[in-house]
């Protein structure tokens, strides 16, 4: 089950800027062990709002390393590759906490809305999406179709979703989950690797935070155990 973190605890256990952990419509959560009781990584959910648009909301994911946080500038909300690895329990907890984020969310006012769609072969390519790199594993990507924060400009920006379940010949007791967020200028670096190098962001409105909540209630279904 993931709890609420404090701002005290968002800042010295994961090095979340005093101006974000403290922000009032912000929410920090992580799962109930003291990070510094293991090796790590230590999982960080983080349902970031924003007084000017009240209907969005952005998640953000990350598993901290112990070694990232020797690092002056280590920043979880801006270093590339997030990611988390789920249980039965902890999707059903994560769920939970996207659902009661939603209904804190204001009706749109109008702008288009956003949707969580599956990503064709085609796009994958194009994208530099690779799921043959893991052969042998089931794996599912999805995309936003808009940025809602920017709902009627140009396509500047790309967000992708991952999951996985490992192994097709074992029983999946856990789900991966990736959020891939980037600039489509990105891609004119040949050695930019989205799933690498792109940072963890999800900005929701409320019909794709609905898509996502969803998603992850299909995915997470796959799943033996409790």
């Amino acid at each position: 089950m993931w709890r609420s973190l404090s701002p005290e605890e968002a800042t010295a256990h994961f090095r979340v800027p005093k101006a974000v952990a403290f922000h009032e419509l912000n929410r920090f959560f992580g799962l109930p062990l003291n990070p510094f009781d293991s090796d790590g990584p230590w999982p960080l959910v983080a349902i970031l709002r924003y007084p000017e648009t009240p209907n969005i909301a952005t998640l953000q994911i990350f598993s901290v390393w112990p070694e990232s946080l020797q690092h002056e500038n280590f920043n979880p909300l801006t270093e590339p590759g997030g990611f988390l690895y789920l249980g039965k329990e902890t999707s059903r907890s994560l769920i939970s906490i996207l659902q009661d984020a939603r209904a804190q969310l204001a009706h749109n006012d109008g702008t288009p809305e956003c949707e969580i769609l599956p990503l064709s072969q085609d796009k994958l390519s194009e994208l530099r999406l690779r799921p043959g790199r893991f052969p042998a594993t089931r794996q599912s990507y999805y995309y936003q179709t808009c940025n809602p924060l920017n709902p009627r400009g140009l396509p500047g920006s790309f967000t992708a979703i991952v999951f996985s379940t490992g192994s097709i010949s074992q029983a999946p007791v856990s789900l991966y989950f990736k959020i891939a967020y980037f600039s489509l200028d990105d891609l004119l670096e040949p050695s930019f690797d989205p799933e690498q190098d792109a940072v963890a962001a999800l900005h929701l409105d409320p019909k794709s935070l609905g898509g996502l909540i969803s998603v992850l209630e299909k995915e997470s279904s796959l799943l033996v155990g409790s």
